[in-house]
């Protein structure tokens, strides 16, 4: 299963997982990692949380040049 542009959800709360396809034109926009986890907290996660909060957002993601042989991108 190819992982390329999709998001998957995992309510660490509920035990619930979701997969879902991110998409192509979000993804070439906000350049996958940084810009899909900074997308991802500005729709998901209120202003005024307490940054601790057990609602918070907690993404993880790779960046365009994971597993090549560029530097600083294992």
């Amino acid at each position: 299963m190819r992982f390329l542009g999709k998001l998957l959800t995992v309510n660490l709360t509920t035990g619930r997982i979701e997969c879902e396809e991110l998409p192509q034109a979000l993804t070439e926009q906000l350049l996958f990692a940084r810009g899909i986890n900074a997308w991802l907290m500005a729709n998901h996660v209120d202003r005024d949380i307490d940054p601790i909060a057990p609602e918070i957002v907690l993404a993880f993601s790779c960046g365009l040049l994971t597993g090549t042989q560029a530097p600083a991108s294992p």
